[in-house]
């Protein structure tokens, strides 16, 4: 019965991505890779950013570049061409507004040898930044441990300290809120009578009900 585990994966990070963007470094089309080189050589960057008119057309990661120019022609072939030779023409791009937890899953279906590649983020189409795999990774692990502090252990629903945190966050705000409290009427005398097994399946059934309930409306 104690199934928290299962249950909570069902909670899912539904943090913006734009939250955990970053700055990269952009170059235009036109650049030619021996200036992207050098740009990647001279920061602690892993990836540079392609844009034309101010919107995301393509990405060059450093490994993915060292690796085109370590072939045996490699620097023959690119060095002193433009960066659409070498750049990702197809990199992941999503809205600022995506759930990190939904990035993370289209990050991780990537083709193998760019899994690891940074995600652009836009805003109205717009280059806004960009986040690595990293990145998204670490803040899912740290929702995890939230929703773990505050769940209740049988149905792994939010319970305690993290009702209190989402309560005083929305109450702070300026929006309209409303809330809904649902109770099981004479639930003790239904333990006393049934047994708590009974009065535990009682509980994940009225739990799977209000997720249910909260996916559907």
């Amino acid at each position: 019965l104690f199934r928290s585990k299962a249950v909570q994966a069902e909670w899912k990070c539904s943090i913006a991505v734009r939250e955990l963007a970053g700055a990269a470094p952009q170059v235009g089309p036109d650049a030619w890779v021996k200036d992207v080189k050098t740009l990647l050589d001279s920061h602690p960057m892993a990836g540079v950013v392609v844009v034309e008119d101010n919107r995301p057309v393509g990405l060059v990661m450093s490994h993915s570049l060292d690796r085109q120019l370590g072939t045996y022609f490699g620097t023959a072939l690119y060095y002193e061409r433009g960066v659409e030779r070498v750049m990702d023409h197809s990199p992941l791009i999503v809205d600022g507004a995506t759930p990190v937890e939904q990035v993370a899953k289209r990050a991780m279906n990537r083709e193998r040898f760019k899994i690891y590649d940074h995600i652009i983020i836009t805003e109205e189409g717009a280059f806004f930044g960009v986040v690595s795999v990293q990145k998204m990774l670490d803040a899912l692990a740290r929702v995890q441990v939230e929703v773990a502090k505050g769940a209740s252990p049988l149905t792994g629903m939010p319970g305690g300290v993290s009702l209190e945190k989402e309560i005083q966050r929305h109450c702070s705000g300026t929006r309209p809120i409303s809330f809904i409290y649902v109770d099981l009427d004479n639930f003790k005398v239904f333990n006393d009578t049934y047994g708590f097994e009974q009065g535990d399946r009682m509980i994940l059934l009225l739990g799977d009900i209000l997720r249910w309930a909260c996916r559907r409306y």
